[in-house]
């Protein structure tokens, strides 16, 4: 099979998972792909559905664990798996069961990751999942879940081990409200950072979400489950599998098209819109509402934003969560530049904060009339930085800025970098040469 078909048949895979059986056969036929693409997608959700009546199976003859050789579902505290002595059952979720354990050659508490079985009944599935979880064990970064080991029990159930953080998910954090706009832009700074890193390795998580995201104690931000949702082909269905997975994905990752990095830029876009407004940017009746939303659907996240959010975090999101993935951000270390940016622009001095203060309150109930044909040039040389937030950014400083001098600074605080800022100021300085009266009247 070429390789364009094969990734082909690879997303309409993931997605098909993603909905109800009942509702597959008809998503494959609305799509534009070749029969033999069709016919092997159907063959692979026919052999997954076949690995879960394995499973339930499994779970209704069990076998007793014994050392050594285990039950993912039923570990008992001080059993060994290898090297490591069971503690705790810490969790479970679409990926597996996780254990909190005890290295007895170092000494250390680890997490122990035992995965599902449609990667553990698949020798094929299996072994791509060795070989991606081998290539995220080479990064290195502090905002990078670290795997310290791959291994097999007795009974050849393949399990990972991995650093044992005290901490909260972000998605835990989330559901106690909205995050101050510093700290969730600090955290969704070290999340990009950290994508920043496994992009340039060409390694696309594929599943970002609160859940996948560790707060620690100590204010790091460790990002979870790196490469193993590109390789596992995750089925959002299994039990315990939270079907908010969806809301996260992008709109390409429904209509069968390729997978690059792009889909991290959107997930993380809805990860940052749900820690400023604590609540989920798409919460549906049901899973196919919401995918419909994702595809079609013209959600005004933007604008349900708290007003406290400055224009230029707003810019940032309105970019990132383009559904038109050429009118995304393009990389992820854009995206990052451009949160550093928003970041180093909020901490300014305490009195530079009162002076700036004092301006907007008297500015505030003041309604500046600007000739709409200036307008409308201002917004043309700032749409290519700014994106389609910009006709909005335009009027609302226009409203609130009494000299031309007011306008332009507002309007350069919210260009994504220095670069941009020498153009725009040129380009704006000529349209306000050749519009003697661009401030037509105010009102008080």
């Amino acid at each position: 099979m070429e390789p364009s078909n094969w990734e082909k048949m690879q997303t309409l895979f993931e997605a098909a998972l993603a909905l109800p059986e009942s509702q597959r056969n008809a998503y494959l036929q609305q799509q534009d792909a070749s029969e033999s693409v069709i016919q092997e997608v159907r063959s692979l959700l026919g052999a997954d559905k076949s690995c879960e009546n394995l499973w339930q199976s499994s779970r209704t003859n069990p076998t007793t664990p014994t050392t050594n050789s285990v039950n993912k579902n039923e570990l008992t505290t001080g059993q060994l798996i290898g090297p490591y002595q069971i503690e705790d059952k810490i969790g479970a979720g679409g990926m597996g069961v996780i254990y909190r354990a005890k290295d007895t050659r170092l000494g250390r508490q680890v997490a122990l990751k035992f995965l599902l079985s449609s990667v553990q009944k698949d020798d094929v599935a299996r072994q791509r999942f060795l070989i991606e979880a081998r290539s995220a064990s080479q990064l290195d970064h502090r905002n990078i879940c670290a795997i310290y080991d791959i291994g097999k029990t007795d009974d050849n159930l393949v399990y990972i081990t991995l650093p044992f953080y005290k901490g909260e998910t972000l998605a835990t954090k989330i559901a106690r409200g909205a995050i101050d706009l510093n700290e969730a832009l600090d955290i969704v700074t070290q999340i990009s950072d950290g994508l920043v890193n496994a992009h340039t390795v060409n390694i696309v998580h594929r599943d970002i979400k609160p859940a996948n995201i560790m707060l620690t104690n100590d204010n790091q931000v460790k990002i979870l489950d790196f490469g193993i949702a590109k390789m596992a082909n995750i089925n959002l269905t299994e039990p315990g599998m939270s079907v908010g997975t969806v809301a996260y994905m992008a709109p390409e990752q429904f209509k069968g098209e390729g997978i690059d990095a792009r889909v991290d830029i959107w997930a993380l876009g809805i990860t940052f819109f749900e820690m400023l407004t604590g609540k989920r940017a798409f919460a549906n009746k049901n899973m196919q509402q919401d995918i419909k939303q994702i595809i079609n659907g013209q959600h005004e996240l933007i604008d349900s934003l708290p007003d406290n959010i400055p224009l230029s975090i707003r810019a940032v999101l309105s970019k990132a969560l383009q559904k038109n993935r050429g009118e995304r951000y393009t990389n992820m270390a854009t995206l990052h530049d451009d949160l550093k940016q928003a970041q180093a622009s909020m901490q300014d001095t305490p009195a530079k904060k009162h002076t700036k203060n004092l301006n907007m309150d008297k500015e505030r109930y003041t309604n500046y009339q600007w000739d709409d044909v200036f307008l409308v040039a201002v917004t043309e040389i700032l749409l290519p930085w700014l994106g389609p937030i910009t006709p909005k950014l335009v009027q609302r400083y226009a409203k609130v800025s009494a000299t031309l001098d007011s306008f332009l600074d507002k309007l350069t605080g919210t260009l994504p970098d220095e670069s941009s800022c020498k153009p725009f100021v040129e380009k704006f300085k000529i349209i306000a040469a050749h519009n003697p009266k661009p401030l037509t009247a105010d009102h008080n």
